[in-house]
């Protein structure tokens, strides 16, 4: 067997154990990895096919089965046949996918991307798996119709990490068309859908989308909605947007599971409070969970089916 076929194996055969745990992977797995120009098909362990890319950081991550762990368990928990599901920020379907086999049959994804390239390879991997149904839609979502300018960092670039687009960045910026979440629904779904869960991973501009889904929240059509959060960011604006529409707002924890979430004041306060044991302040935070980017989940307190914890 050949050196790379090795950690290639071995790489994936840790994920398996460790993809859980943060950082693993940047530490063991990603110094070596990321030159790779090899395209790989797996099957998941739901039985989702995908073809990845593994000179691309999102699709190399996913690979070594340490790409959102989490919120792959939290899907497969909470979502059922005949789910309708929206997943803005869809990059390659790797969530959309995973979902789609959660709500079959029967159920129905929406699954919105904006970067051609991106939305290329979520058709391709969406043709390797015929038995489900995922509706792909070319565009952003946003508080308004019209066009905007998502670009890239230099440093995500450099690691040709396809997830980072976002109206903040410059460099590389493509211009794209943005429609209203409402509008998108009304369209794909018709206006008496209930929607069971509603993704958002689109880099700082959470607020926006949820401000163009206005109408569906108004209407309590949205049973949860699962968003990141950044922790070197000081507010909490997604999940202010969301609180008076009568969300709860939750932290995701390990295996999928809910856990109450503290709000941004709340976080700094524990954030700054002494390390015990005289741990370093990287490590103790890491032990409380207090990663840079984290998952949080907002629930209407009486859904159509009771969201567990």
């Amino acid at each position: 067997m050949r050196p790379s076929s090795i950690l290639y194996f071995g790489g994936r055969a840790l994920g398996a154990v460790f993809g859980p745990i943060p950082g693993w992977y940047m530490v063991l797995i990603e110094p070596f990895a990321r030159r790779s120009t090899r395209v790989e098909a797996i099957a998941t362990r739901s039985g989702t096919r995908m073809a990845l890319d593994l000179d691309e950081f999102v699709e190399r991550k996913h690979y070594f089965r340490s790409y959102e762990r989490r919120e792959i368990a939290f899907l497969h928990h909470h979502l059922h046949a005949g789910d309708t599901v929206i997943d803005v920020g869809a990059n390659v379907g790797v969530l959309a996918l995973e979902a789609a086999t959660a709500v079959a049959p029967g159920g129905k994804i929406i699954a919105i991307e904006p970067i051609a390239a991106n939305v290329v390879r979520l058709n391709g991997n969406a043709l390797l798996n015929r038995d489900i149904d995922i509706d792909i839609v070319q565009c952003a979502a946003g508080r308004s119709a019209g066009t905007i300018l998502l670009g890239i960092t230099a440093a995500q670039g450099s690691m040709r990490n396809s997830g980072s687009y976002s109206s903040s960045a410059e460099e590389s910026a493509v211009a794209v068309p943005v429609e209203r979440l409402d509008h998108l629904v009304a369209q794909r779904c018709g206006i008496k859908t209930q929607i069971r869960l509603l993704k958002i991973d689109v880099e700082g501009m959470e607020p926006d989308v949820i401000m163009g889904a206005s109408a569906l929240f108004e209407a309590k059509r949205i049973d949860a909605v699962m968003f990141e959060w950044n922790s070197s960011v000081s507010s909490d604006s997604a999940a202010d947007s969301l609180r008076p529409y009568g969300f709860e707002i939750f932290a995701l924890g390990a295996w999928g599971r809910l856990r109450v979430a503290p709000r941004a004041s709340q976080r700094s306060l524990r954030a700054d409070r002494p390390t015990k044991h005289g741990l370093p302040a990287s490590i103790a935070a890491w032990c409380r969970g207090d990663g840079r980017l984290q998952t949080l989940v907002a629930i209407l307190p009486s859904p159509s089916r009771r969201f567990s914890r």
